[in-house]
């Protein structure tokens, strides 16, 4: 699965420039360019650097302060944005989270979203998203 690069700036909450910046520097593989416009889009080795040049300093500051609640939304927001990229992981990683401890409001929206748009309604997938969101509510 591939992204644009507005999908990657939204996924992961920067801006354009630091994802340029980013590429010109070599902290990310530079992506495929498609299309007359020669547009950027992202595959799996630009969104696995991208995940850990975005969660490495969360997480670092999370552990740091030693606060469980801190930890456990790191977690969450890193299982989110796997489901966001593609990786199926996600979906069992948020499915046995969700076991443990209530799902963030905005977590549950994202996974709903994520569940619409990118699974059909037949896949395992889809029924995982839409089932760790329901026992989360319960």
């Amino acid at each position: 699965m591939t992204k644009s690069t507005e999908e990657v700036c939204r996924i992961f909450g920067i801006s354009k420039s630091t994802l340029f910046r980013w590429e010109q520097e070599g902290r990310i593989p530079p992506p495929k360019r498609t299309g007359r416009m020669k547009e950027r889009m992202y595959a799996s080795a630009q969104l696995e650097a991208l995940l850990m040049l975005c969660f490495r300093p969360v997480f670092n500051q999370a552990f740091a302060g030693e606060d469980c609640a801190v930890i456990a939304n790191a977690f969450e927001s890193l299982f989110l944005t796997k489901v966001l990229i593609g990786k199926t992981v996600g979906v069992d990683e948020i499915r046995a989270f969700a076991k443990q401890r209530p799902l963030a409001p905005s977590t549950m929206k994202g996974l709903l979203a994520a569940a619409a748009t990118q699974f059909s309604a037949e896949s395992w997938e889809f029924k995982a998203l839409v089932g760790a969101v329901h026992a989360s509510c319960a």
